[in-house]
């Protein structure tokens, strides 16, 4: 047995064979286009760029490191000092802000939800959130305590959401689209 590890080391260490990660061709992707499967994890919030690490669940600004959540898979700014984080393990939304210091201050309760695709709304003042365990789309208010306020029937599996001038659009894992014309 001693006698087949320097071998077997050496066959783990070269690799199979495949290239590179840079000279592989892009992945496949359903038709219509490439589909986001998962959301932004750099955001720019008070002058600092924030960084996601959904695997270490960490927010970083490079001075300051802190918990983003269970199950962190996105994150957004609003254009100010305010960070929102969709929380997928612990069915929320985390609230942060860079001034004075990067500190997480508040979590939104989505119970048996996923929260997972999050996108900001400028013109609305709005947040909107993918909730993939239950085919929605929440509509929250932003700030350092936001709220929900609707919910609307989405495709199967939502993760990924993006704002429009006229609507909200929601992608599922499928690839396949829908339209959200907010109410009100």
């Amino acid at each position: 047995m001693r006698r087949l590890l320097p071998p077997l080391l050496a066959l783990t260490v070269a690799g199979c064979g495949s290239l590179a990660d840079a000279e592989l061709p892009p992945a496949a992707t359903p038709a219509g286009g490439p589909v986001r499967t998962h959301p932004p994890r750099v955001a720019r919030a008070g002058g600092e760029t924030v960084r996601l690490d959904p695997r270490a669940r960490r927010l970083t600004d490079g001075r300051r490191t802190v918990g983003a959540g269970i199950g962190p898979a996105g994150l957004v700014a609003d254009g100010g000092r305010m960070l929102y984080v969709t929380d997928a393990g612990g069915d929320g939304v985390v609230v942060a802000h860079t001034r004075p210091r990067l500190e997480v201050t508040r979590r939104v309760g989505l119970p048996a939800t996923t929260p997972y695709g999050i996108a900001y709304d400028g013109g609305r003042a709005r947040l909107w959130v993918t909730l993939s365990a239950t085919d929605e789309l929440v509509e929250l208010s932003t700030g350092s305590h936001p709220r929900p306020l609707r919910r609307y029937p989405t495709v199967h599996q939502p993760v990924a959401v993006r704002v429009r001038v006229q609507a909200i659009v929601v992608t599922g894992r499928s690839g396949a689209t829908q339209r959200v014309v907010p109410r009100g």
